[in-house]
């Protein structure tokens, strides 16, 4: 189907006007002006831009994707999609550990469905004082093998894990999430805001880091 639009973002450029061909879901062409052919749908005064992007998204549409149900997520991505976004990173919050593992095995099948790209582990590796909408009771220290159980139910799929990087055993863990290619972030911690995350050395790489929301903001910093 060949549209066009008076205005069309590209993500670099504005085009106007602009035409945009789709095939499914795919935008197979793109460009300025006049169209190649005639259009199948003129979209008129509008600005069309590219799928929105959400990176911490914990539901919508009444579901949530920490029921990770069938029925939840699909009411969740539903919603969002309507509304624009097109990729989303769905966000646990803490959990005991084996509502956590499964919460991670169903989301896991979800990203492979399509539905959604990826799973955010916020939590339960946070702090019990900046606990936020978190259950504190629920927090805990990183612990390896619960990490390791994560990771292969998650199968690739996890990418990106909070921390309160101030919690006992979360510099070891940060290495073991870092070599596994999970992106770490520093959110939901005691950690003061005017100087950077504890280090370790020998470092196996660099990690870098993003805040996420707690009772204070968390600066960004990096993590080794």
């Amino acid at each position: 189907m060949l549209l066009t639009a008076d205005r069309l973002y590209t993500g670099a450029d504005l085009l106007q006007p602009g035409w945009f061909e789709v095939s499914g879901p795919v935008v197979q062409a793109l460009g300025r002006g006049s169209p190649p052919r005639p259009a199948d749908r003129d979209l008129g005064p509008v600005t069309v831009v590219p799928g929105f992007v959400d990176t911490h998204v914990h539901g919508g549409g009444g579901g949530s994707f920490s029921v990770a149900s069938e029925s939840d997520t699909a009411a969740a991505v539903a919603l969002h999609r309507r509304y624009g976004t097109t990729t989303m990173i769905a966000s646990l919050v803490t959990a005991g550990p084996d509502d956590l593992l499964r919460q991670v095995g169903a989301l896991a099948e979800a990203v492979r469905a399509g539905q959604i790209d990826g799973i955010h582990l916020e939590g339960p590796w946070l702090s019990t004082v900046r606990c936020g909408a978190h259950q504190p009771a629920l927090m805990r220290d990183p612990d390896a093998a619960e990490i390791e159980r994560l990771l292969a139910a998650a199968a690739g799929t996890i990418r990106m894990v909070t921390i309160a990087p101030e919690r006992a055993g979360a510099l070891a863990a940060i290495r073991q999430l870092v070599d596994a290619g999970v992106v770490v972030a520093v959110g939901h911690t005691e950690l003061p805001t005017n100087r950077p995350a504890p280090r370790s050395r020998p470092a196996p790489r660099w990690a870098p880091t993003c805040s996420t929301p707690c009772a204070r903001s968390t600066g960004v910093s990096r993590v080794r």
